[in-house]
């Protein structure tokens, strides 16, 4: 009874959203079709119509045009621009139609048993949750799976374990699509099995509560399939007569249910838009010639380290890096913004604190007394680069201000690349094994080795400027290619460049200020150039002066007086300063400057002038 009363009580803080969801649109499969007909039609005419209106003045007037998300599930559209994460909106004029809606325009509808078997193939090809669905990155985050094989796998389960042939409503509702992963339908028979044992001990109200918040449309996209019988009641079960094919796909899929686990985005609306089969998509006799897994893995991965004084674009640097080693594998550049959303991208920032066990997971107590391994990013990254063959990067920022030497441990021994970008030598961790191959038995994990793919990148930032910073020995250095970023622009390019007033009656623009800045800390100051700045130290986005005046204020003022000017105070190392010698304290040169008072030496303000008359 725990282990039901145990789901019975987290269903009760479930969000009702947060099951098995398809858009509460038309989900009959050739009503659907027809639909992407008329979508079809609309594109190719170019009509001035939106899509909802050509579809409001055309014949289906009983469909709504929000029902060709379900063409999206069916595997008759696709969006690249969702896939792919660029837009959430699905923006139907750049969605295109795919084999599958080719193959089915072809047929004779006269021909139903073709009709039947591409519908029989397609719905079992449906996914939770798909890149379309607008919460698959929120609420829906955890779920990852294709459902038909799931109820196969749950019925049959049933069925040879517990004599149970059916799944009511019910227990749909309660266990089936609240299941999150394929391997677990064993767990899900054994709950509805307990559930039927116990009903009647159970509080009716209360059960009647949880089935009413989570009822939803998935039933209605199942009724499309030949192989499954819904009665009245909803409740479902196997066509008898189909029992020993539904046998022979999932013995299929469990021969390759790790590849089916590990899809990414695009590998799953890849299956869902090819005429393959789901159980045939990994079999070598049946796979098409532009197959959905490319048997050769991406080469060429290599560490990587992007270093420079604060502010010069080294976040900038490093996107540039990734579409240049992947934008013509993915088809597509990837920008700042979309990094943290990419499946195939991981990002962190490193602090003083950051662990071996923070990077590569530990093992932590859970609520209900049994423990459980957090994978950390590098365990993440090379568990998604081993399953797949696009190319993985995985980002650690500001790797000075960790001691990464602690934090890669054992790991330092991946970091030689051979000349495909795979470890030339490997390791026996267990705990990383277990992590990320849990399948394997103790003897196979204690034997496995760990090595890194050669789609795996490795990419740090280094800042520089910073002054509590874990030095970096010369052995974990020369395993990193080193790429300075200088603090030079290009003028007639740059763009974060506003009119800056420095005091009254006296402006200059940003980049004559910060160059002559930077001259000045090396030239007079006698200061390394870690303590310059870059072009976009501060990112004005403005040119409002109140704003401006703001920014440098507050962003630029401390760095230059506790960072560069205390120090060369300090060091005695020039009798020049930045600010002038009669400001004793930071709030004076705050108050100072917000009254727009010169509070710059002599000699820097000469510079500015010469500079501003260049």
């Amino acid at each position: 009874m725990g282990d039901l009363q145990d789901k019975l009580e987290k269903l009760k803080t479930q969000k009702e959203t947060d099951v098995w969801y398809l858009v509460k649109q038309e989900l009959n499969f050739m009503r659907v079709a027809t639909l992407v007909n008329e979508w079809k039609k609309w594109k190719d005419s170019r009509s001035s119509l939106t899509i909802a209106d050509y579809i409001d003045a055309s014949r289906l007037t009983d469909t709504n045009y929000r029902a060709l998300t379900n063409a999206y599930n069916y595997g008759l559209m696709r969006n690249d621009s969702i896939v792919q994460g660029t837009s959430s909106k699905p923006s139907y004029k750049v969605a295109d139609s795919t084999p599958v809606w080719e193959e089915l325009s072809k047929v004779n509808f006269s021909d139903v048993n073709t009709i039947s078997s591409i519908i029989d193939r397609q719905i079992e090809k449906l996914y939770i949750s798909n890149p379309y669905d607008d919460e698959s990155k929120n609420i829906r985050k955890s779920y990852r799976l294709f459902i038909v094989p799931t109820i196969y796998a749950i019925l049959l389960e049933l069925q040879e374990k517990y004599s149970i042939n059916n799944i009511t409503k019910e227990e749909f509702v309660l266990f089936v699509e609240t299941t999150k992963k394929f391997v677990d339908y064993a767990e899900t028979a054994s709950l509805i099995n307990e559930y039927r044992m116990q009903r009647d001990n159970l509080d009716s109200a209360y059960i009647s509560k949880l089935i009413k918040g989570f009822n939803n449309r998935v039933h209605l996209a199942l009724k499309n399939l030949s192989l499954l019988r819904i009665d009245k009641n909803l409740s479902l079960s196997l066509e008898e007569d189909k029992i020993p094919l539904v046998k022979e796909k999932i013995k299929l899929y469990q021969r390759n249910v790790d590849k089916y686990e590990h899809l990414t985005s695009k590998e799953i609306v890849d299956i869902q838009c090819s005429t393959v089969s789901l159980w045939n998509c990994f079999e070598e006799s049946n796979v098409e010639q532009d197959s959905v897994i490319n048997d050769k893995k991406f080469s060429g991965g290599e560490n990587v380290i992007f270093y420079g004084a604060p502010g010069t674009g080294k976040s900038h640097d490093i996107v540039e890096y990734i579409n240049e080693k992947s934008e013509k594998y993915f088809n597509r550049k990837f920008s700042n913004d979309s990094l943290n959303s990419e499946e195939n991208i991981f990002r962190i920032t490193l602090y003083p604190d950051y662990e071996y066990s923070d990077f590569v997971g530990q093992l932590l107590p859970q609520k209900d007394g049994t423990f459980e391994y957090k994978k950390g990013i590098f365990s993440s990254a090379l568990q998604y680069a081993q399953k797949t063959n696009d190319p993985v990067f995985m980002i650690l920022e500001e790797m000075s201000r960790a001691n990464v030497a602690s934090v890669f441990g054992d790991l330092f021994q991946l970091l030689d690349r051979k000349e495909d970008g795979s470890s030339e030598y490997g390791i026996n961790n267990s705990m990383i094994t277990e992590m990320i191959y849990p399948e394997l038995s103790k003897d196979d994990i204690n034997r496995k080795v760990i090595t890194l793919p050669s789609n795996l990148y490795i990419i740090g930032t280094v800042n520089t400027s910073d002054q509590n910073v874990f030095a970096m020995d010369t052995a974990f250095k020369r395993r990193f290619i080193w790429k300075y970023k200088s603090t030079d622009v290009e003028l007639s390019k740059f763009e974060n460049n506003p009119e800056i007033r420095l005091f009254k009656e006296f402006n200059i623009d940003w980049y004559h200020f910060y160059t002559t800045i930077n001259t000045f800390i090396t030239d007079n100051l006698n200061l390394s150039e870690d303590k310059q700045i870059g072009p976009y130290f501060i990112k004005f986005n403005t040119n409002e002066d109140g704003k401006i005046h703001a920014l440098l204020r507050d962003k630029l003022l401390q760095y230059l007086w506790e960072d560069v000017d205390s120090i060369a105070r300090n060091n005695y190392s020039s009798e020049d300063t930045i600010f002038s010698k009669e400001i004793k304290s930071f709030s004076t040169l705050y108050e100072k400057f917000d009254n727009q008072e010169n509070i710059f030496s002599d000699t820097l303000t000469m510079n500015f002038e010469t500079k501003k008359e260049e």
